[in-house]
């Protein structure tokens, strides 16, 4: 599989809806919508270490119903 690329990672993040709950991590799309710099590459990096290792944490995989 691919990269994601920058452009790629920041479209689906904006695409994201508002006002959802956050799951189990506590953390919003609204904001991972604000996320620049550092914190939006870094959160590049993890997607694409996840999709190039084949693994998605447990966690990550879980919801709050």
């Amino acid at each position: 599989m691919s990269p994601i690329l920058e452009e790629e990672w920041k479209n689906t993040i904006q695409s994201m809806p508002n006002n959802k709950a956050s799951g189990p991590s506590k953390i919003s799309y609204e904001m991972l919508k604000h996320l620049t710099g550092e914190a939006f590459n870094l959160s590049l990096v993890l997607a694409n270490a996840c999709l190039t290792h084949g693994n998605i944490p447990a966690d990550w995989r879980e919801a709050l119903v």
